[in-house]
């Protein structure tokens, strides 16, 4: 009897051994039809590993450095910070706390920005005042922020248009002013690269009637100055603008390493009916206008969500997910989400 036990548990161990070594066996899907899928999929066992499937056999790989694998995508995205006992990203925003002013410095518009690929303590704060700028402020560390100590002053080769600029790896982007051009600059090394995003409006031309014209008359679209705004979020770097291919409905592309465009969608919400949008965890949240409302009432919230990866959207009311500013702010000139530190930032309206 000890003897049969033995050799039970020998077996047990040899075949736990294979399994381990083999995690990927029989987790290769297929379609419909019995024929195997090939592609990334999750591991079993890790999040920091992925099995890739060729023809139905599925070995087992690791994540890059730094990144675990996003089973909604199937490919390794995530941020190492992600806790890989929840296998997922914490997709739904359900709450944004009273805000604060974190510093008063600058103009009533702008874009303030930090480099959300970056985790290290005392990360620089970069700030461009203004819709129209070639000036790129750099400051030390948050705290010389708040003291208003600039590192260097920048002159950027073409000015940016609106308040829709971001840091990422390193590397600035913003809309070219009057023109449909992007710009990637590179902060440190000063190399630039432009791109055209085919059919965006030009809001200093007013291609869209509600351009500068209706933004002087009092009007609710968002932009401060430009139909272009870009995001990033856990799953790299996105740009938020609006064409008259899609009928002025905003629309959100995608962008690889190479700052080339690799996904492309149109939401079904119009653009002049958002005060300012971002995106969290490849989920577009849209802030509702409040452009001209100087009551004090602090009402505003989020209007409007779309997620990509499911293609699903959602039409909110004022209590689902408010969206408080300071004191009598009327409107968010610029708002990014930094993922790492679960925080929006923003420039308001009414400095104090």
């Amino acid at each position: 009897m000890m003897r049969c036990t033995g050799v039970l548990f020998l077996a047990i161990c040899l075949v736990g051994a294979v399994w381990a070594q083999n995690a990927c066996s029989g987790q290769c899907p297929n379609d419909e039809a019995g024929n195997p899928i090939d592609g990334d999929f999750p591991h079993p066992l890790d999040c920091e590993k992925f099995c890739s499937c060729n023809s139905g056999v599925g070995t087992e790989l690791t994540c890059p450095d730094g990144l675990v694998f996003d089973p909604v995508l199937n490919m390794c995205n995530w941020p190492e910070v992600t806790n890989c006992t929840q296998n997922e990203c914490p997709r739904t925003v359900s709450n944004l706390t009273r805000t604060y002013t974190y510093a008063q410095f600058g103009m009533i518009w702008g874009a303030w920005m930090k480099d959300d690929y970056v985790l290290a303590d005392g990360v620089r704060v970069w700030l461009i005042n203004g819709i129209n700028s070639a000036e790129l402020l750099e400051f030390a560390n948050e705290l010389d922020y708040t003291n208003g100590i600039i590192n260097r002053i920048i002159t950027l080769p073409f000015n940016c248009a609106g308040t829709g600029h971001v840091v990422y790896k390193g590397d600035l982007y913003c809309n070219i002013y009057a023109t449909r051009n992007m710009l990637r600059y590179g902060i440190d090394t000063q190399a630039s690269e432009i791109k055209e995003l085919v059919g965006v409006g030009v809001s200093a031309l007013d291609e869209y009637d509600w351009g500068y014209k209706a933004f002087t008359d009092g009007d609710s679209s968002w932009g401060s100055g430009a139909f272009v705004d870009f995001a990033v979020d856990e799953y790299g770097l996105w740009v938020i603008y609006s064409s008259d291919a899609t009928f002025n409905k905003i629309t959100v592309s995608k962008f690889d390493d190479e700052f080339n465009l690799t996904d492309t969608q149109a939401t079904n919400y119009d653009k002049v009916l958002a005060g300012n949008a971002f995106i969290a965890c490849g989920i577009l949240y849209v802030v509702q206008a409040s452009y001209g409302d100087f009551s004090g009432s602090n009402n505003n919230y989020i209007r409007y969500t779309y997620d990509f990866a499911l293609d699903r959207e959602a039409h909110l009311g004022p209590l689902d997910i408010p969206f408080p500013t300071i004191d009598r702010s009327c409107m968010v000139g610029t708002t990014s989400v930094n993922s790492f530190y679960s925080r929006a930032f923003g420039m308001n309206y009414v400095r104090h």
